[in-house]
């Protein structure tokens, strides 16, 4: 979960990458329009299928997948 905003266009995740000898980060990120406006807009279709991208993600994560990954 992405806590504050970066004015460098990066999510909070780069630090954690590269933080003492590195942690493995995975970024889900939507489309969004008008993102820096008071209001924003997804795709309920963009939002649907990220569902369904971070169960499964969730759903199959083992401690093989955390190797590959921890080795990437």
């Amino acid at each position: 979960m992405q806590f504050c905003t970066l004015k460098t266009g990066a999510t909070d995740g780069g630090r954690y990458n590269v933080m003492a000898s590195g942690r493995p980060v995975i970024a889900f990120t939507l489309p969004t329009r008008y993102l820096h406006a008071n209001s924003s807009m997804i795709s309920i279709y963009d939002y649907d299928v990220t569902k369904e991208l971070v169960a499964t993600f969730i759903n199959t994560y083992n401690t093989s997948t955390h190797e590959k990954i921890s080795q990437f």
